[in-house]
């Protein structure tokens, strides 16, 4: 292999706005880190020496054990293995913090008032309760969830008219 050969095979698909190299190590600790918090069992990656110290603190902060190989100068092989959780655990995954966005948070009866004048009724209301809810839990957004909850009370109530 010449050495044009050579340099194309190491070249960057798409070259980084800024040469930096601190911009270049953490754009690559940045791809371990989120291997880690996705908590991959295994991460095997290569990286540069300059990397060394952070890699270390990431692996300590998300239970991870660490093996160096170096494979020359400028390069080693990185193999972090998950060992144990996290040093500071995921508030909102173990339940210590609630994300309070009301798309997460079931609708309630009392909610309905301010969604529809279509279910009047505490049945009408419940029923709105379910379908909106239903609606969040299949993966609808907040509005559409909304929509499809308000269509059924609609419904119900143009079939309370016609009875009467």
């Amino acid at each position: 292999m010449n050495e044009y050969e050579e340099e194309a095979a190491w070249s960057l698909r798409v070259a980084f706005p800024d040469g930096s190299p601190s911009f270049a190590h953490g754009f690559a600790a940045g791809k371990i880190w989120e291997a880690m918090r996705r908590s991959d069992p295994v991460i095997e990656t290569m990286s540069l020496p300059e990397n060394k110290e952070i890699i270390e603190r990431m692996a300590r902060a998300e239970g991870y054990d660490l093996s160096w190989t170096v494979l020359n100068e400028d390069w080693f092989e990185v193999v972090l293995t998950k060992s144990r959780p996290s040093k500071e655990s995921d508030p909102i995954a173990d339940g210590r913090l609630r994300v309070s966005r009301e798309a997460d948070i079931p609708w309630k009866s009392s909610d309905v008032s301010g969604k529809t004048r279509k279910a009047k009724s505490a049945v009408a209301r419940r029923q709105w309760v379910r379908v909106a809810n239903g609606g969040l839990k299949r993966g609808l957004s907040e509005g559409e969830a909304i929509r499809e909850a308000n269509g059924v009370a609609k419904k119900r109530a143009a079939k309370k008219r016609k009875r009467k």
